[in-house]
C-alpha cells in the first residue's frame, strides 16, 4: 500500500522511466493524508505553518518526478505535466505498450528546465510565507515566557493586597523573584497600579506589556493591555 508513497522517495529526482496510474495516484492520497497530519501538527499544535511549509517545499521534487513518469507510461511527452487540464487527463489515463519507447523523455536539460520553471517560483512563494511564519512563532514563543513571568508577578501582587489591602509601589515590595532574559524592566506604575513589563528583545524591543489590576474586597482580578505590539504577537487575553 505505503510502498507507492516511499518507491516516490526513493526516486527522489528520477524523471526518467515509468509510474504507472495506480502508484501516482496511490502517491498522491498517501502524500494527501500524511499532508493533512503535518499541517494539523504544524498549525494546530505549534501555531505555525513553518513544519507544513517544509514538507511542502520537501515534497514537491518527488511529487513532480512521478507525475512526469506517469506521463511516460500514459504515452505522453513529461512536459504535459506543467500544462494545466491537459496533464489531469493525461494523468488519469491507462498505461501505453510498457515495451513501446518513451515518446518525449525529459532529457537532462528538459528535467532542468522543468524543475526551474516550477521549482523557483515555488521556492520564492514558500519563502515569502515561510519567514514571517517563523518569526511570527519565535516572536510568540518568547511572549509565552514574558506573559509566564507576568503571572508570577500578578501572583505576588495579588498576595500582597491580600495582605496588606492595597496595591503596592513598588514589585521589590512583594516577594516577586521572577526574571526572563526578554524583559528588560519589571515595574508598578504608581499612578495606575498596573504592573508593566517592558520588553527587551526584537522586533519588540522596548514595547510594553501592561497588566492591570482591579481590586475589590481585597480579591485581585487582572485585565491586559499592550503598547504598540501587534495583535498577531500577542496572546488571547491581551488582544
Amino acid at each position: 500500500m505505503i510502498k507507492e508513497y516511499t518507491s516516490a522517495l526513493k526516486n527522489y529526482a528520477e524523471f526518467t522511466g515509468r509510474s504507472t496510474r495506480k502508484e501516482y495516484w496511490m502517491f498522491v492520497l498517501y502524500n494527501f493524508l500524511i499532508s493533512i497530519a503535518v499541517l494539523f501538527l504544524s498549525v494546530g499544535l505549534l501555531n505555525s505553518s513553518l513544519i507544513y511549509n517544509l514538507y511542502t517545499l520537501a515534497l514537491f521534487i518527488p511529487s513532480l518526478a512521478v507525475g512526469v513518469r506517469r506521463m511516460h507510461d500514459a504515452g505522453r511527452n513529461g512536459w504535459w505535466i506543467i500544462v494545466p487540464v491537459a496533464n489531469l487527463i493525461f494523468l488519469c489515463k491507462a498505461s501505453v505498450d510498457p515495451e513501446a519507447d518513451e515518446p518525449g523523455k525529459l532529457s537532462g536539460m528538459g528535467t532542468f528546465v522543468v524543475v526551474a520553471l516550477v521549482l523557483v517560483p515555488v521556492i520564492g512563494i514558500l519563502a515569502a510565507i515561510a519567514i514571517p511564519a517563523y518569526q511570527t512563532y519565535t516572536v510568540k514563543a518568547k511572549m509565552g515566557e514574558v506573559m509566564q513571568v507576568g503571572s508570577e508577578a500578578q501572583a505576588s501582587v495579588a498576595d500582597y493586597v491580600a495582605k496588606t489591602g492595597h496595591v503596592p509601589e513598588d514589585i521589590n515590595q512583594t516577594e516577586f523573584s521572577g526574571s526572563s532574559r526578554f524583559i528588560n524592566q519589571i515595574a508598578i506604575d504608581q499612578s495606575t497600579d498596573a504592573i508593566v513589563l517592558t520588553l527587551g528583545f526584537s522586533p519588540l524591543e522596548g514595547k510594553k506589556i501592561i497588566l492591570r489590576p482591579n481590586v475589590a474586597n481585597e480579591t485581585v482580578t487582572w485585565s491586559c493591555d499592550s503598547a504598540g505590539i501587534p495583535p498577531s504577537y500577542l496572546p488571547a487575553n491581551c488582544i
